[in-house]
């Protein structure tokens, strides 16, 4: 991979778009989830819900193998659009990422920026691979005579500890 400076204008305005468009993914995702906890407040039972808030480990840096074989991937994302285009595969610069007629993912540098501080992204062991946001909020059972309620808890963790509770 080329250093940002090192790539030219429509490049570096491609990658730009790229990012805007996982940055604009994320913030949809979070004004939903502030759509749901208004809707839980306006009908009183905000307080009595447990709320998990937990990502996939690392940010995503595998490729769609664009030019590869059939059986690489780009023939599992394409399909069609709710209007019946074609959605078109791939991170290929003349492909305008961001629509719902293009499927593409953000690459190795961007999987790094997401994670940084951390080192590395999914599926390697470092902890930009390992690590995951977890957050948990119940407030009537979580501060029941706790005074340590509101705390940041640095303790390892795996899903199975709390898929049976």
């Amino acid at each position: 991979c080329a250093a940002w400076e090192e790539k030219d204008d429509k490049t570096q305005q491609w990658e730009d778009a790229r990012m805007a468009t996982y940055a604009a993914q994320i913030t949809i995702m979070d004004e939903g989830i502030g759509r749901i906890t208004e809707s839980l407040r306006k009908t009183g039972i905000y307080d009595d819900t447990v709320i998990f808030f937990l990502s996939d480990n690392g940010g995503c840096a595998e490729y769609l193998k664009e030019n590869g074989e059939e059986g690489h991937w780009p023939e599992f994302y394409g399909g069609l659009t709710r209007d019946g285009k074609k959605i078109d595969v791939g991170n290929l610069q003349h492909l305008e990422p961001g629509g719902e007629e293009t499927f593409m993912s953000y690459d190795l540098p961007w999987a790094n920026a997401s994670n940084t501080p951390f080192r590395l992204f999914k599926s390697w062991v470092h902890e930009g691979g390992i690590a995951t946001p977890f957050v948990v909020h119940w407030p009537k059972a979580l501060s029941r005579g706790n005074k340590d309620h509101e705390k940041i808890c640095h303790s390892p963790w795996i899903m199975m500890d709390i898929v049976a509770t």
